[in-house]
């Protein structure tokens, strides 16, 4: 037999390590257990991370990873983190684009749907589309809490699950604007960066460009919702920055 690539959901709500037991059966014994022997605890879900963009019609993205990973530790006995590519390699474009499966556990339902949305928003990711996301906005929908959610959903859904919102990307360029403007300067007087003006007050302001339209930003000017998730910053190379917020990079 073989294990569905869901196997850890199963794993973490039975506490049985189900590759054993395949192993264990290939060579000739009896499954350790019955089903009546098994009890369950809470509620597990998992993501499938893939290398796809759901604003392009959930379109395949081969490339270079660039950064990938959480950067916050993971607690293993809730979150569970199978990746099969890291920083440095290269997704293919003739095979299947998941790159790695995320598996939380709770005590219910919604509790988990939280738990995947909060680790999903320490994701890393530069080089290639992902759909976190999506997985994201879709895991926090009352609609997929309440069991609303049916084949026809995201279609209805459109772009309110498969675009990130808005206020993501302001947050990501606040981040960059951030960061340039609280790099550290030369030792020279002329090198400090706190926009000193004679006669007047300090004005300080980085230029960020976002694709090809670059314009000028003072994170001080704007205000972020407090339910918007902390962008985690990925320095690419000077001057050059990949921001993945909420999960949408």
């Amino acid at each position: 037999t073989r294990l569905q690539v869901e196997h850890p959901v199963t794993e973490m709500i039975t506490g049985q390590d189900l590759v054993e037991w395949q192993l264990l059966v290939a060579s000739g014994e009896t499954l350790p257990l019955e089903q009546a022997d098994i009890p369950l605890h809470g509620h597990a879900i998992e993501a499938r991370i893939c290398a796809e963009d759901p604003a392009e019609g959930f379109r395949p993205g081969a490339g270079l990873i660039l950064e990938f990973g959480l950067v916050e530790p993971v607690d293993g006995e809730i979150v569970r983190w199978d990746a099969g590519f890291e920083t440095g390699d290269r997704v293919p474009g003739n095979y299947d684009s998941m790159i790695a499966k995320l598996i939380v556990h709770q005590g219910n339902r919604r509790a988990a749907c939280a738990q995947l949305v909060e680790t999903l928003s320490h994701l890393q990711l530069a080089g290639v589309p992902s759909n976190a996301g999506f997985l994201s906005r879709c895991a926090a929908s009352e609609a997929f809490l309440t069991h609303a959610h049916h084949v026809n959903w995201i279609a209805e859904q459109g772009e309110a699950l498969t675009h990130p919102p808005a206020e993501h990307q302001h947050a990501s360029v606040m981040a960059v604007a951030d960061v340039l403007l609280n790099e550290a300067g030369g030792s020279a007087p002329w090198d400090i960066r706190d926009g000193w003006r004679l006669n007047a007050l300090p004005v300080r302001k980085a230029s960020v460009a976002v694709g090809a339209e670059a314009d000028w930003f003072d994170p001080e000017d704007y205000e972020l919702d407090p339910d918007t998730p902390l962008p985690v910053v990925s320095d690419l190379s000077p001057r050059r920055f990949a921001v993945t917020t909420g999960g949408d990079t």
